[in-house]
């Protein structure tokens, strides 16, 4: 039974893709698969130790590696710019 409604829904998938019809096949895809999780994955701390889980650590390690990869300085000679 339960390979019968995949079929279905495999074959309505593929008639939405087959006509172009987006909005189609995203709602049937969320109703076979669910709406999507709302959540964050755990992310490594910085001398990759020690999971981060709580938002807060999260928001400052990205902090942190963002400061570090946009503000590095540049090796590019100034006479090659001009």
């Amino acid at each position: 039974m339960q390979d019968a409604w995949m079929t279905r829904k495999t074959e309505e998938l593929q008639g939405f893709t087959d006509r172009n019809e987006g909005m189609n096949f995203f709602a049937a895809t969320k109703a076979v698969y669910g709406p999507p999780l709302k959540g964050v994955a755990p992310l490594l701390n910085a001398d990759v130790t020690t999971w981060l889980t709580e938002k807060s650590q999260m928001v400052k390690r990205w902090v942190r590696h963002l400061r570090r990869a946009l503000n590095c300085s540049s090796g590019i000679s100034d006479n090659f710019i001009d």
